[in-house]
């Protein structure tokens, strides 16, 4: 899995390629982790190029969700499809956080 993060306008987009899986959600939590503590009020999750997501990376992104919430900040997940959408909606994150189609629509969703 290969986790890059930019800055887009104020909002941290964190891409994230590969398997999201119990061997690589660490990498995606410590990730997370530095920018909540560093002071993101807003995280996007970009999962557009994620092959596989697992019950680990779900709660990845839950928990940090989660972070989110509890200082006032606002955590999106963007672009997925195929299997992860699936993933993402029998799980019910869609009903928790935003999951919006592009990253264009997350950004404005601020």
């Amino acid at each position: 899995m290969n986790v890059t993060t930019r800055d887009i306008d104020g909002t941290s987009v964190v891409r994230v390629q590969g398997r999201l899986d119990t061997a690589t959600a660490p990498s995606l939590e410590a990730t997370c982790s530095e920018l909540i503590a560093s002071g993101a009020t807003r995280i996007v999750i970009e999962v557009a190029q994620l092959e596989y997501l697992s019950s680990a990376g779900i709660r990845v992104v839950l928990a940090s969700a989660k972070r989110m919430q509890a200082g006032g900040g606002r955590l999106t997940v963007c672009g997925a499809q195929g299997i992860v959408l699936e993933t993402l909606q029998l799980s019910g994150i869609p009903e928790i956080i935003p999951v919006c189609p592009t990253l264009d629509d997350a950004l404005d969703e601020a």
